[in-house]
């Protein structure tokens, strides 16, 4: 990659940073006003010579940290007892760990029910997700009460490395479809044909889901899958109508 992709690159993740948690109603616009921000500070200051790396890092510095950034444009980080920067950043934490705490009860459940033999329990397993998910949101919150009181500074350093890409909108409409497919296809080898999940041992043949609990509990896999159908369902027409 030459020099001015590389500074094509950096800007176009720094913009998406900043953008990436707004509204698409003022995503575009805000994208165009801090690309002509920078353009007109580029010209201001390299009119006669050639802009590198180093500067064009330099001036986004000067700009800001993205999420400082982002919280021109949000009216919700008032709204809360973690004050401003770190509502930013409590929330993008959040966001991940609630997530990831949802899927690990529900990846458990699954286990549970067909490899130790267990029936489906719904109110056991939104018992577990409720719990799990108030103590992940307890934790996330106490921390952020901690560091907002304490006014730690964590704000200023923009680490350009690890600043997120823009996603690829037709890559993740085929990658969505993908997954559909997927998903559909395992659905209904699971249902109708559970035993081609086995493998040979010893020249004996072990079945990985129990045909007779997947035959009692069809409904949790159908639940499940028909949620991810949907969501990534939901995620193309986003992307489609958005971009209208």
């Amino acid at each position: 990659m030459n020099e001015n992709k590389k500074i094509e690159d950096i800007i176009e993740r720094y913009i998406y940073a900043v953008t990436k948690s707004m509204p698409y109603k003022i995503r575009e616009d805000v994208s165009n006003e801090i690309r002509t921000l920078i353009d007109d500070i580029i010209k201001e200051r390299f009119s006669n010579s050639s802009c590198e790396i180093k500067d064009i890092k330099n001036i986004l510095i000067e700009i800001g940290n993205p999420y400082e950034l982002a919280h021109k444009y949000d009216t919700d980080y008032n709204k809360c007892l973690i004050g401003y920067p770190y509502y930013i950043y409590y929330k993008l934490i959040l966001k991940i760990v609630l997530s990831s705490t949802f899927l690990g009860v529900i990846v458990s459940s699954i286990i549970n029910i067909f490899i130790n033999n267990e029936y489906l329990n719904l109110i056991n397993i939104s018992s577990n997700i409720c719990t799990s998910m108030l103590l992940a949101f307890s934790f996330v919150t106490l921390i952020f009460l901690f560091i907002s009181n304490r006014n730690i500074n964590i704000s200023n350093f923009i680490d350009f490395d690890n600043l997120p890409k823009p996603p690829n909108e037709k890559a993740n409409i085929y990658k969505s479809i993908i997954i559909i497919t997927a998903s559909i296809i395992f659905l209904l080898l699971l249902l109708l044909s559970p035993e081609i999940f086995s493998f040979k041992i010893k020249n004996e043949y072990l079945e990985f889901f129990n045909t007779n609990i997947v035959k009692r509990n069809f409904l949790f896999p159908v639940i499940f899958i028909f949620m991810l159908v949907s969501r990534e369902i939901i995620k193309m027409f986003s992307n489609t109508f958005n971009k209208k």
